[in-house]
């Protein structure tokens, strides 16, 4: 085990959390299925990071120092079902941030520095159910940047930056049950826009910018029932 952590081998858990590392452990347990990295001064996942870890099903990276995900850096770890990369500094995702992580079920981001989203961002999370995007100051969402995303539950973009929301965004997200877009600077939404949205259960709109909105953007919801959250908006009632 790697000076400093704690690892258990019968519980396949290693603990090296706020030991000041500045680099990933390399003598980690084969057998491990549990890492926590978190509150250490970690600045770069370099490429074939985990090549040793491969049996990995949670890895915690969160509070650390983290500007960069090299092409690949995750790539060995098939198994992954969670992984936290919250309270960093990552500013972007590439299209090899995602490689290999098709089985990934919940991913956390959020408290980074990401400012937009496209069509490679997570080109790879085939199987993802959880994505936490909140607290960055994202602004632009390109089309399809969620279309590989087909059994995304939980999508989490409150307290960005976003202003408006276009058609497309959020296509392919037939499974999708809670969207939160609360504490953006939402003004305009097409009214297509959540169409796509063919299982949601929860939509947070809260504390955006949005004055008036067209009936025909609720319309397109063909659940069964959606519980929709609009209060904190400037709203100009004028009955119209």
């Amino acid at each position: 085990c790697e000076p400093g952590c704690n690892c258990h081998g019968d519980l396949k858990l290693a603990i090296c959390a706020g030991r000041l590392l500045t680099h990933l452990p390399l003598r980690i347990p084969p057998t491990t299925e549990l890492l926590d990295l978190s509150d250490n001064n970690i600045s770069v996942i370099p490429q074939h990071s985990f090549s040793r870890s491969r049996k990995l099903r949670v890895l915690l990276l969160q509070n650390n120092n983290i500007s960069a995900v090299e092409d690949g850096g995750f790539a060995q770890l098939e198994f992954l079902q969670k992984l936290d990369l919250s309270w960093n500094r990552i500013f972007s995702l590439t299209e090899g941030f995602s490689l290999g992580l098709a089985f990934l079920r919940e991913l956390q981001l959020a408290h980074n520095r990401l400012t937009s989203l496209d069509s490679r961002s997570f080109l790879h999370l085939d199987g993802l159910q959880r994505l936490n995007l909140s607290s960055n100051s994202i602004h632009t969402i390109q089309v399809r940047s969620f279309s590989s995303m087909s059994t995304l539950r939980q999508l989490h973009l409150e307290d960005n930056r976003m202003t408006a929301l276009r058609s497309g965004i959020f296509s392919m997200l037939r499974s999708l049950e809670v969207l939160n877009l609360a504490g953006n600077r939402i003004s305009e939404t097409d009214p297509g826009v959540f169409k796509p949205l063919t299982s949601m259960t929860l939509l947070n709109l809260v504390g955006n910018q949005l004055s008036t909105v067209y009936f025909k953007t609720f319309l397109n919801i063909h659940t069964y029932s959606t519980h929709i959250l609009m209060q904190g908006n400037p709203w100009n009632c004028d009955c119209d």
